[in-house]
């Protein structure tokens, strides 16, 4: 019998406890149809919460330029290739066991692996099998990052600086500098 009556208050606090959370949804969805001061407040809030979400993706877009500079600069002996290969990748897997919030460290990592690795389309295969989609979006990043030419890149083409180098009737022509662009 002591079981049966444990069961029913069980039941009973379970019940009413959905039955709460029912009301104030309720509560909560009829302040926010009729009340004016209460939906700004929850717009503001929004907007706040949005401002920092765009604020932390900045954040991490620049700390991810500043990484993929640092990284261009890196050197390494070309026989310590494979030991180094597997020191990143180790330092990844490390990375993405402690959480989230390491995800960026892991993604530097996995690129740094990346590029030393000599086939990195086989190796971008293994990534999207079996890393975290998140941590494989910002070795994607990262490698759109390093394609991308910076300033003072000597791959830059469009540069003026290099493009004279190459052809020098090309500075003459006004085509040194890059076209601007119409809007």
């Amino acid at each position: 019998m002591d079981r049966v009556y444990a069961s029913r208050i069980a039941a009973g606090g379970a019940a009413l406890a959905a039955g709460v959370a029912v009301s104030y949804a309720l509560y909560f969805d009829y302040r926010r149809r009729h009340d004016a001061v209460f939906r700004k407040q929850l717009a503001q809030k929004n907007q706040v919460v949005q401002k920092k979400a765009q604020q932390g993706q900045a954040d991490t877009l620049a700390v991810l330029k500043r990484a993929v500079a640092l990284i261009r600069a890196e050197s390494y002996d070309l026989g310590e290739r494979e030991q180094y290969f597997m020191e990143q990748v180790g330092l990844g897997e490390m990375a993405i066991t402690q959480g989230p919030e390491y995800y960026v460290a892991a993604a530097l990592a996995f690129f740094r692996a990346l590029k030393s690795y000599p086939a990195p389309q086989d190796l971008l295969g293994i990534y999207r099998g079996t890393q975290p989609p998140a941590v494989f979006a910002l070795v994607m990043e990262l490698i759109r990052l390093d394609l991308m030419p910076s300033p003072t890149d000597p791959r830059d083409v469009t540069s003026g600086a290099i493009l004279t180098e190459i052809d020098p009737a090309a500075a003459s022509n006004g085509l040194a500098d890059p076209p601007e662009q119409v809007l």
